[in-house]
């Protein structure tokens, strides 16, 4: 995985460099075969609208988009636009949206939406916050899964929300003031197992959808080993408030299986629970950790929290990387030769204990090749951390680290 392109230690990336790496990422990878199921790799923004726009106009039966962002701007009109036509078409259209991570968007969109027949759906508004006795608990538990299903036969599911990432940058700037955009992961899926997609977004629409007196669907157990589970693709939508449906209890698993090697690109990475202990317990058994982070976040106390574990990581022989440029925003695991875990789950505490979230394990060379594509490029624009970067740090930013890690819980 892109060792002969990995940076020296504490080296600077240079600016022409980086820019020549990402106009030189392929932005659509593949696709590959998985058990009879094609599988592709997004990286932008362009890559996703123009593959979602044609498989939404090939829709004939049901179309189920579902993002924790739905951004009001050119991106999110033309997916609009494409989705209404279809539901006066006479297909049915089903669309959730969060109701916090698509505040900023008015709802003349979607009101549009639903006079075409589109069935809209915010998760957990904010006019339904004073209306339960334990609302903060309430409020608190958002829904943070990005995915689409096409007549149940397509499936998109990753990190990326209906916006268009790059106009965005650290602070939402557009490009052209500054910005340099979003790198993120989305993944294609036609096939069979797309089914378990469908079903992921069925089961979270009725419950959020059904009147009093109907039947509560039900989140079947996960199974006690998943590595031992023999499907090449497993997908997984976690529901934090149940302890046995936690994204840990796939990710430990995986984790403490590794024979040779574990690379994480995360964009945000504050664990909590027993990932930390789990990491440097694979790397004391000689597997080799990589870990990739922002450089600059759009949540920047997020980032100094992970700083403030960086001595931490480091004294452990975890190789810590801080990706330059674009805005690392995936959520990507590879495991050894075969194993990829990708989705919208971060690696910290609202992910792991508060976030309604969807990720998929995946077991295939082919489909790993594809992602070590991506982790190489992350690679040779990241700088990576050393003791003597941590010990030049003044003492306010190391005091301001310390107080992000201590409130990590509520970043």
């Amino acid at each position: 995985m892109g060792q002969d392109r990995e940076p020296p230690a504490g080296s600077r990336v240079d600016e022409q460099r980086l820019a020549g790496l990402e106009r030189g990422m392929s932005e659509h990878l593949g696709p590959v075969d998985v058990e009879g199921n094609r599988l592709e790799v997004l990286t932008s923004s362009a890559a996703q609208l123009a593959a979602y726009l044609k498989d939404i106009d090939a829709a004939t039966t049901s179309i189920d988009l579902e993002s924790y962002i739905y951004a009001e701007d050119s991106f999110g009109q033309r997916i609009a636009e494409a989705l209404v036509k279809k539901a006066r078409a006479g297909v049915r259209v089903r669309v959730m949206v969060d109701a916090v991570g698509s505040l900023t968007t008015s709802d003349l969109m979607f009101e549009r939406m639903r006079e075409a027949g589109v069935a809209v759906h915010y998760y957990r508004p904010i006019s339904g916050l004073f209306l339960r006795w334990s609302f903060l608990s309430w409020f608190n538990r958002r829904n943070h899964r990005k995915l689409l299903v096409i007549d149940g036969e397509v499936g998109y599911f990753g990190g990326m929300n209906i916006v268009d990432t790059a106009l965005l940058s650290t602070d939402l700037a557009r490009e052209g003031d500054g910005g340099r955009g979003w790198r993120d992961v989305q993944v294609r899926i036609e096939g069979p197992a797309a089914e378990s997609l469908t079903t992921a977004f069925e089961r979270l629409w009725t419950l959020v959808t059904r009147r009093a007196g109907d039947k509560k669907p039900k989140w079947p157990r996960w199974p006690v080993d998943p590595t031992q589970t023999r499907r090449a693709i497993q997908v997984y939508d976690s529901f934090p408030a149940i302890r046995f449906r936690r994204p840990e209890a796939i990710l430990n698993p995986f984790l403490r299986a590794a024979r040779q090697r574990v690379v994480l690109s995360m964009a945000y990475f504050v664990p909590i629970g027993s990932l930390l202990n789990t990491l440097a317990g694979v790397r004391a058994r000689g597997v080799e950790v990589d870990l990739f982070v922002p450089a600059e976040s759009d949540v920047p106390a997020v980032l100094w929290a992970t700083r403030a574990i960086s001595a931490w990581l480091l004294k452990r022989q975890i190789a810590l990387f801080e990706r330059q440029g674009a805005m690392l925003h995936s959520k990507l695991v590879r495991i050894d030769a075969d194993v990829t875990i990708v989705g919208s789950c971060n690696l910290d505490p609202r992910s792991l204990r508060d976030n309604l979230e969807l990720f998929a394990v995946i077991r295939s060379r082919d489909f790993a090749a594809l992602c070590d594509e991506v982790l190489d490029v992350d690679r040779a624009a990241s700088r990576r951390v050393t003791p003597e970067d941590l010990a030049s740090r003044p003492w306010w930013e190391r005091t301001r680290d310390w107080l992000a890690w201590r409130l990590r819980r509520v970043l």
